[in-house]
Parts: structure tokens; C-alpha cells; sequence
């Protein structure tokens, strides 16, 4: 007996599964590539991810180095501003010291002209001037920071008081 004839639909059948099985091994290595792809674009995206995690933590880190150099200058920044403030407020007493000197000089002229025709109410005012001079305490250190033309007037003027009174209360014994 011999091998049975092969029909034409077997051949063909044969012919189509030999295909079948072809393209199967083919679409199973696209779909190896295909895998492949779409690992290495997880991996792509694992590494961005990294990435911005790093930039991140780079970011915060310049952030908080920035925060701490902006309070160092504030700290600066506040005892500069203090610095200029007691300045000022040295100027500002000075001033008004130079101005408590100014009107106790016409104070004191006030009083020398008075005791010309009212000698006993002169000295009584130059008393009061001299007592309230010296319940202020006014001395020349408290003026070291003019400027000695400054000084010496202030010095003057402070001595005036004292020399004033001594004088009137001189004439009222004579």
C-alpha cells in the first residue's frame, strides 16, 4: 500500500498553518521589540522621574539657603537701621541741648538787662536760673560731641549762669 494521495484543500491547509506559524514567530519577535520598547521608555521615564527628583531636592535646598542668606542680611540690615537710629537720636539730643543753651543765654541777657532798674527781682531770677541749671545738670560733657567752637560757646554760655548770680547777689550786698 502506499502513502495516501494529499488532497488539494490539505496542501493548502498545510500551506496556510506553514504561514500562520511564520507570521506567529514573526508578531512574537515584533512583540519582543515591542516589549523592549516600552521597557526602555519605562526606564527613560524612571530616569526623568529621577531627574526631577534630584531638581527638586536641588531646588528646595537653594530655597533654603537663600531663606537663611536673606535673614543673615535682614539681621544685617536691622542692626544698620538701629545703628542710624541712635545716631539720630544722639543728634537730636544734642540739638535740643544747643537749644536749652541758646535760651538760657537770652534768659541771662533778659536778667542783666532787668537788674539795671530791678536788682533784687534780677537776683531772684538769676537764683531760679542757676537753681534749675543745675537740678538739669548740665555740664560741658554732656556737649564732647560738638565741634570745640561749639564746645567752648556751650562752656560759656554755662559758666555765664553761675557768674551771673554771683555777681547780682555781689551787688545786693553793696
Amino acid at each position: 500500500m502506499g502513502r495516501p494521495e494529499e488532497s488539494k484543500f490539505g496542501l493548502i491547509s498545510g500551506a496556510a498553518s506553514l504561514y500562520s506559524a511564520n507570521k506567529v514567530r514573526k508578531l512574537g519577535k515584533e512583540f519582543e521589540g515591542l516589549t523592549n520598547s516600552i521597557q526602555s521608555g519605562l526606564n527613560a521615564n524612571l530616569d526623568a522621574i529621577q531627574t526631577v527628583a534630584d531638581l527638586q531636592v536641588a531646588t528646595m535646598s537653594g530655597i533654603y539657603q537663600l531663606n537663611s542668606e536673606l535673614q543673615r542680611v535682614s539681621e544685617s540690615q536691622w542692626e544698620v537701621y538701629k545703628f542710624f537710629e541712635n545716631r539720630h537720636q544722639e543728634q537730636q539730643r544734642l540739638g535740643d541741648l544747643k537749644l536749652l543753651l541758646r535760651n538760657i543765654k537770652k534768659e541771662v541777657d533778659k536778667i542783666e538787662h532787668l537788674s539795671v532798674d530791678y536788682l533784687e527781682y534780677a537776683t531772684y531770677m538769676a537764683e531760679k536760673l542757676k537753681d534749675t541749671f543745675d537740678a538739669m545738670d548740665v555740664r560741658i560733657e554732656h556737649f564732647k560731641m560738638l565741634s570745640v567752637q561749639e564746645i567752648d560757646w556751650a562752656e560759656e554760655i554755662i559758666d555765664s549762669v553761675e557768674l551771673l548770680f554771683a555777681t547780682l547777689y555781689s551787688k545786693l550786698g553793696d
